[in-house]
């Protein structure tokens, strides 16, 4: 990633918050299983939870003016082999975003989670184990499976640029 040297994919979260607390936390990208996470899951859990209640909960409690919002927090991966909890220097808070029904959910589900994303305790979800190939090239975009099959590299949003430079 590089925004921060170390950061790699399976090690981003989002977390959903509601009333200025943790409710969900999810591994931010629902197609990598990382057996590395797998075995980390509680550390990283608690690490995460640990980190929004102590740093970035009472920075955004005065004058910020949404109780209801998503973290997107990022691990060093270097930390997980550390012994006992993961200092807070090998954490980044990434992005805050607002949390409504076209947010990215990860492992999560807008209508079917409700209950789960406005409630504490905060339950974390990881992807437990790889996706059959077939499932795993279903849950992609049609554009990138399109270029992984090498077809055209065209994305959609190309011709919505495209229909804007004409604008400008």
């Amino acid at each position: 990633r590089r925004w921060r040297v170390g950061v790699s994919i399976d090690l981003e979260f989002r977390m959903f918050v509601s009333d200025h607390q943790p409710c969900g936390l999810s591994q931010y990208n629902q197609l990598v299983f990382s057996p590395r996470l797998q075995r980390a899951k509680a550390k990283v859990s608690e690490t995460l939870v640990s980190y929004f209640k102590r740093v970035v909960a009472p920075r955004l409690r005065d004058g910020f003016g949404l109780s209801r919002y998503t973290c997107d927090l990022a691990i060093d991966p270097g930390a997980l082999e550390l012994d006992g909890p993961i200092p807070d220097d090998r954490i980044v808070l990434v992005e805050l975003n607002p949390f409504y029904e076209s947010t990215g959910m990860g492992l999560f589900n807008y209508e079917r989670d409700q209950q789960t994303l406005t409630t504490p305790p905060c339950e974390t979800r990881i992807v437990e184990a790889p996706p059959p190939p077939k499932a795993l090239g279903q849950m992609l975009d049609r554009d990138w499976r399109s270029i992984l099959r090498g077809g055209e590299q065209r994305r959609t949003t190309d011709r919505a640029w495209a229909q804007l430079e004409g604008c400008m």
